[in-house]
């Protein structure tokens, strides 16, 4: 896990690479490079922040050709099948050779990972997402220049004045997490999950598209082994890795292929389940206590780091404060529930119930031609789950994995429909045999959903929440009747407008009406 940046034809001043708020995404070091020749009619410079993980940390980034105008990558994230390329050195050395071997387009179809990387081939640059847009990539363009970064605030150098994005801010009101191509700051946009960018630097031309869609499997037997098998994939590295661990059906899983591992467990009404899971497979259980936490502090901290608010920052903040302790590298459960039909509310076909649970009332949300579980992935996954839990876990310089979202179990698990995943066992029936075939009993797995929540609050957060909510009512930034909320309504647009009044004020100089 890294933090990536550059720019291309911009001929202002720049700022020092280690000033950049990217240090805390890889505080292990920094590298930095201008890869075109001195003859080019255009200047290119590449950055990166590395966090030691996987191979020798002598082998730093940017990856280049020793001559210049020769093709160069940065990369954030981790390629988990680097050695199946067969090159030496690490993930991002083995990516770089599969590149120029394959050509981008196919290295993309063989990589299985989470990352965004920037590479320039000595003529155009190319950007690009993981499938589930696990990891960020934000740019400025205009006219002939590009710059990039992994965080908007990375870039906030470019401008001393910046504004407010209203369709940004219109959809993290309605999810809890920024949606779409833009990011809160106006001029500022983000590549999505599964997109790949184009740049040539002589005409100033940009376009983007889509390099992946979930493919249909028609056979579909041997999930099981390959839930299994993304879960061990995951666990590359040369450095120890930790569970986060709720105790329940999918957590429990991925702790059964790593045991003797640390595990990661936020106190709450299913302790007992996580200290069972942890005593059957050998992990040693590390036990975080919500109460400990100050919320402003946490969040101040997340919107510092990563430029951003988010409605579920709270909790893998002050998880991962706890697992960076411990190291640099943990797995999460992350997409279980979404693929395997964890809720009541998710279908084949989109519902009335799932949009309801998904988004706030306050407005009605774009869906468009997809079913239940894509809607899922699209909006929730990518725009909530992974957005808030990249920038919270390197808030502490802490690499998150989820095995859940390996794009072949993607596919395999969207292949098979909702009746075979509720076959049995109800919801997530799959999942449930498989822990039936791993000596858990039904009592263990049959019970009442409940998830990675906070079942314990810090002291004071609900009046922190109601605060904030009629701050942003009253400044304007949301536009509703607060005697009209009630329900999961209420309790998320207290949280997200929470988030968002910290983010506000710590940027509140640089932002203009």
């Amino acid at each position: 896990m890294c933090g990536i940046a550059g720019w291309v034809n911009y001929k202002g001043r720049v700022p020092y690479v280690g000033d950049l708020p990217l240090r805390h995404r890889g505080p292990d070091g920094f590298g930095f490079i201008n890869p075109t020749a001195p003859s080019a009619d255009h200047q290119l410079y590449f950055m990166h922040t590395r966090l030691s993980v996987i191979g020798d940390s002598s082998y730093g980034q940017p990856v280049h050709e020793l001559d210049l105008g020769r093709p160069t990558l940065t990369i954030n994230g981790e390629i988990y099948n680097y050695q199946e390329f067969v090159k030496p050195g690490n993930d991002s050395y083995a990516f770089f050779h599969l590149i120029q071997d394959k050509g981008i387009r196919k290295a993309l179809d063989q990589a299985n990972g989470m990352f965004a990387f920037a590479y320039y081939d000595g003529e155009k640059v190319y950007m690009a997402v993981d499938r589930l847009g696990q990891k960020p990539l934000y740019y400025y363009h205009d006219g002939k220049t590009l710059v990039f970064a992994s965080t908007p605030n990375a870039l906030l150098w470019l401008k001393k004045d910046w504004k407010i994005n209203q369709t940004a801010l219109k959809s993290y009101w309605l999810l809890g997490g920024i949606m779409g191509e833009n990011s809160l700051f106006d001029g500022i946009k983000r590549l999505n999950a599964a997109e790949l960018a184009t740049f040539d630097p002589k005409t100033g031309e940009l376009s983007i598209e889509r390099y992946w869609e979930p493919k249909f499997q028609e056979n579909t037997p041997g999930i099981e082994d390959l839930v299994f098998d993304s879960i061990r994939k995951v666990k590359v590295s040369d450095v120890p890795v930790h569970v986060f661990l709720s105790g329940g059906i999918d957590s429990t899983l991925v702790a059964s292929q790593c045991p003797g591992m640390g595990a990661i467990h936020l106190d709450g009404i299913e302790k007992k389940y996580a200290e069972h899971v942890s005593e059957r497979f050998g992990l040693k259980l590390h036990v975080v206590d919500p109460e400990d936490c100050d919320p402003v502090e946490a969040m101040t901290d997340y919107v510092t780091k990563s430029g951003e608010p988010a409605m579920s920052a709270l909790t893998p903040w002050m998880v991962s404060k706890e697992a960076a302790k411990l190291g640099k590298v943990a797995i999460t459960a992350n997409g279980a529930d979404e693929l395997f039909f964890g809720y009541n509310r998710t279908h084949d076909q989109v519902c009335s119930e799932q949009v309801r649970h998904m988004f706030r009332s306050i407005d009605t949300p774009w869906i468009g031609n997809v079913t239940g579980r894509e809607l899922e992935l699209r909006d929730y996954v990518q725009f909530d789950l992974n957005q808030a839990l990249d920038r919270a876990s390197m808030c502490h310089s802490l690499e998150v994995r989820s095995p859940f979202l390996d794009h072949r179990l993607v596919e395999m698990a969207l292949s098979i429909p909702e009746q075979v995943h509720r076959n049995g066992y109800g919801n997530k029936s799959i999942l449930k045999k498989m822990l039936k075939a791993l000596g858990f009993n039904e009592q263990f797995f049959q019970r009442p959903k409940l998830g990675f929540s906070l079942f314990k609050q810090p002291a004071g957060l609900y009046k922190l929440y109601m605060e904030a909510l009629r701050w942003a009512v009253e400044r304007e930034f949301l536009n509703c009747d607060i005697k009209t909320l009630s329900g999961r309504d209420l309790r998320y647009l207290e949280a997200s407008a929470f988030s968002f009044k910290i983010w506000y004020q710590h940027y509140e100089k640089i932002l203009r009406s």
